[in-house]
């Protein structure tokens, strides 16, 4: 699900996710979220031998290990993986309700066109309607 940029940790290694930059650790090792961990292991090495600081000169090349670090750390701990993918079901879920609500609030809102409503209502407009 996420990762913060900074070296903030919860518990048991997982990342903070509520930090301003979130990355996704299967995304950023390149793997399926269902990846075994002889898969999670072998995409590691491999994005390692690509971004390792004495072969890929490039600025961001020891940034980009310490996060590759950082997501194989937490991937390749059964424990860890379990609790880090729960928490990527609970921000989920929790977009999702809040995407929800937020919705019903502009359909309740908007769900009457404001000329009909005044038509009804005697010229006001009833129901507090904060447009």
């Amino acid at each position: 699900m996420t990762h913060q940029a900074s070296s903030s940790h919860r518990f048991g290694g997982i990342p903070d996710t509520r930090g301003p930059e979130v990355v996704d650790l299967y995304e950023l090792l390149e793997v399926s979220p269902r990846a075994s961990q002889v898969v999670i292991q072998a995409a590691y090495r491999a994005l390692v031998r690509n971004y390792h600081p004495d072969i890929n000169t490039s600025a961001d090349a020891a940034q980009r290990i310490r996060k590759l670090n950082a997501a194989y750390s937490v991937l390749s701990d059964t424990q860890a993986r379990a609790r880090y993918d729960l928490e990527c079901v609970r921000a989920r879920r929790y977009t999702r309700l809040a995407q929800r609500s937020s919705a019903r609030s502009f359909q309740r809102c908007r769900g009457q066109s404001h000329y009909s409503a005044r038509l009804r209502s005697g010229g006001r407009l009833r129901g507090g309607c904060h447009c």
